[in-house]
Parts: structure tokens; sequence; C-alpha cells
């Protein structure tokens, strides 16, 4: 591990503890499809360091306070392999924060991010499902647990 890098790791980790995380959103671009799902239209440009700087505290759509990357505040969206969207860039931006990188992100649940998420539930005590479901978006939201 280089000096740089471990100096952004403990960054991370005292801005999650401290909560003291800032955000730079990144544009994206998409279009509501059919049953309330967000279906991307074209490539999305989600900008996501995975550094301390990518997020903080805001109150989460149900109302609760939880880290959030700037894509979406959602705690309810289902995600697994075909889902795209804001939410997917989300839960893509936060694994990566927690050394759970879905190998890049890019708004669209593949197999590399349900490799990632799987690592992530069974770090944390989590069904190791693959599925971004209401108990993953809680460890997601509210903590600061890693994968390595």
């Amino acid at each position: 591990m280089n000096v740089r890098r471990g100096a952004a790791t403990g960054m991370l980790s005292a801005a999650l503890v401290a909560g003291t995380l800032s955000l730079a959103p990144a544009a994206h671009a998409g279009t509501a499809g059919e049953a309330g799902q967000q279906r991307v239209t074209q490539t999305a440009a989600y900008t996501c360091t995975g550094t301390a700087s990518q997020y903080k505290r805001a109150t989460m759509a149900d109302g609760t306070t939880g880290w959030t990357a700037g894509f979406s505040k959602t705690m309810t969206a289902v995600l697994n392999t075909g889902s795209q969207g804001a939410a997917v860039a989300e839960a893509q931006c936060l694994l990566k924060g927690y050394k759970c990188d879905p190998a890049g992100v890019d708004g669209r649940y593949g197999a590399n991010t349900k490799a990632a998420v799987k690592r992530y539930q069974s770090k944390n005590g989590l069904t190791a499902d693959g599925i971004v479901g209401k108990n993953t978006w809680k460890k997601l939201r509210q903590s600061s647990y890693y994968c390595g």
C-alpha cells in the first residue's frame, strides 16, 4: 500500500466516523421507465472517487439519516443483475468506498457488481445473495463496514 492510498483510507475511515464527509455530485442521464423504474437511455457519467470527499451524511428517502454518494437516496430499491440507473451507481460508489470495488461505477448491475455485493454481504453478516435490498442498503448507509 502506498502512503497516499493509506492516507486516503484513513481519511475516509475518520470522516465516516466523524460524519464530516462532503460530496461533489456527478451528472447522469436517464428517463423514467415503466413501473416507476429508471432506465438509462445513454451512457451515464457517474464520477465516483471512492474517497472521503465523495460522501456525506444526508436524510434518505425514508427519512433516516445515512451516507450518500450523491446519486440516489433510496433505502428500498431492490437491485440485481440487469438493474440500471442512479440507485445502482449509488450502491457501486458506496461499495467502492468500502473497498469492495465493483470494477467501475457505471450505473449497470452486472457480474462484477453482483460479486462485490456478495463480498460485502458476506463480510458484514448478511445473506450473500448478491441482491441489494433493504438490509444491504441499511448496512451501506448506516455504517463503515469494509470488505478488506
